[in-house]
């Protein structure tokens, strides 16, 4: 009998705990925090319509890049569990794999940032050069490259697919990806 008791006295501190745990969660920040305002340079000429929209732990600004007419970039950032941080062009036409990181390469050139987004940025850049010096560090997709940073901790995708949201066009999107 006394087993049984302290057996049930341990299942109902463990789960007293196990609540606790779940609710100091719940009621507590995501680890990777709300996001900063946004990335994109708002005073550059380089950029018209620029429009920012928050939500708990994502920021997303969209804009029209002036020296590409008919581009738009938009940058989304943030979240929990995994922090991303993405930089879409939405284009006319397709882009062969092989001309992907080329046209990357350019838009990022021409995308006028904050000293934050110049950061990420040179991190783009920085994942994008260590794949073309040695191309065993991604690997390539029909329409994609995934670049390994640090296996199992930070990715760089880079795609192009048929958008979504925008009939006709296609989305050239490089996503950094954060385990946290």
């Amino acid at each position: 009998m006394i087993h049984k008791t302290s057996t049930l006295i341990l299942t109902c501190l463990l789960s007293s705990l196990l609540l606790i745990s779940f609710n100091a969660a719940a009621e507590d920040d995501c680890v990777a925090g709300v996001p900063s305002d946004g990335m994109l340079n708002a005073n550059s000429p380089q950029l018209k319509n620029l429009k920012l929209s928050k939500s708990q732990y994502h920021v997303t600004e969209t804009a029209e890049l002036t020296q590409h007419p008919g581009i738009t970039i938009e940058l989304s950032r943030g979240g929990c569990a995994h922090y991303g941080v993405s930089f879409t062009y939405v284009i006319e036409g397709k882009i062969p794999l092989d001309d992907m990181i080329n046209k990357v390469q350019l838009f990022l050139q021409d995308t006028p940032m904050t000293e934050e987004g110049n950061s990420w940025k040179a991190d783009f850049e920085s994942a994008i050069a260590k794949y073309q010096k040695d191309p065993s560090t991604g690997t390539t997709f029909p329409n994609s490259i995934e670049i390994y940073l640090e296996p199992g901790y930070s990715t760089v995708y880079i795609s192009a697919n048929p958008s979504d949201k925008h009939k006709g066009k296609i989305e050239l999107s490089l996503l950094f990806d954060i385990a946290l």
